[in-house]
């Protein structure tokens, strides 16, 4: 699968990896601060952004869609960055591919399942119902954006939320509105997407320089989850944002690159 990217910036190559529902130039602000030492590639992963669909949607396949994307670059050695299901997409890499990552740096995302935890059941809920809001939504009576964002705000109540989902609408050249994302993928594989990066659940651990960085306020990882990271990457270190929540580098920009570029240079 060809991935759809960006790049900007000379030197080191730094992956970045988004979160679900995101794309990657989603993180260009973060990207043009980190770009003075580093090749810094904003990457589509497969059914976001410009990336091909496809209807399976496991951490292997992003895994596997990386490997082909450093080979199609002639990337041997890189620095990953990832947030949300791109954290642990880039934990998965990290752990099939040691020999190819340098530093790692895992935005709000643990390695572990979050199947059957209750302190992530009320986040459970919320990806179905962000998922179902935009299956269900109306585009073929949709005039305008407002409309689309009208109606999606009888379900996403938060507007800063709701305007970075519906930063996935587009138009056909007639006009008609449509997701970009795969919806449908997303939903059959929503069970793959909060489940554990694989090999972790086959006892393989890293040596990678790791930086966990976590919002104080976000469920993504626990204190009982920050204490066992240790058990896979033996050489990680760990940052809390007290005040933010699971889009830390969007809430307090300035401190996350500031972290970021101490830990990479």
């Amino acid at each position: 699968m060809h991935l759809h990217f960006s790049k900007i910036g000379e030197g080191q190559p730094l992956v970045i990896l988004h979160g679900l529902y995101g794309q990657g130039d989603n993180w260009m602000n973060i990207a043009r601060e980190l770009a003075d030492n580093h090749s810094v590639y904003m990457i589509d992963q497969r059914n976001h952004g410009q990336s091909p669909h496809a209807p399976s949607h496991t951490y292997d396949d992003l895994a596997s869609d990386l490997i082909n994307f450093c080979n199609s670059e002639g990337l041997s050695k890189i620095e990953l960055l990832g947030h949300s299901m791109g954290g642990k997409t880039a934990i998965t890499f990290a752990l099939k591919y040691p020999g190819l990552v340098q530093k790692l740096v895992i935005v709000d995302i643990s390695p572990f399942s979050y199947l059957d935890q209750k302190h992530f059941e009320q986040q459970v809920s919320f990806h179905k119902n962000v998922i179902e809001t935009f299956k269900n939504v109306s585009l073929e009576q949709a005039k305008t954006r407002s409309d689309v964002e009208t109606e999606f705000s009888t379900f996403i109540n938060s507007v800063s939320i709701r305007r970075f989902l519906l930063k996935n609408l587009k138009r056909t050249k007639e006009g008609r509105f449509y997701w970009q994302l795969n919806i449908n993928a997303l939903s059959k594989n929503l069970e793959n997407i909060i489940d554990a990066a694989p090999p972790v659940k086959l006892g393989t651990k890293s040596f990678v320089p790791a930086l966990f960085i976590r919002g104080g306020k976000s469920p993504y990882i626990s204190d009982e989850e920050m204490a066992a990271i240790p058990d896979v990457f033996t050489n990680a270190k760990f940052v809390t944002f007290e005040t933010a929540g699971h889009w830390l580098h969007a809430e307090e920009p300035e401190k996350f690159i500031k972290v970021v570029k101490e830990f990479l240079l």
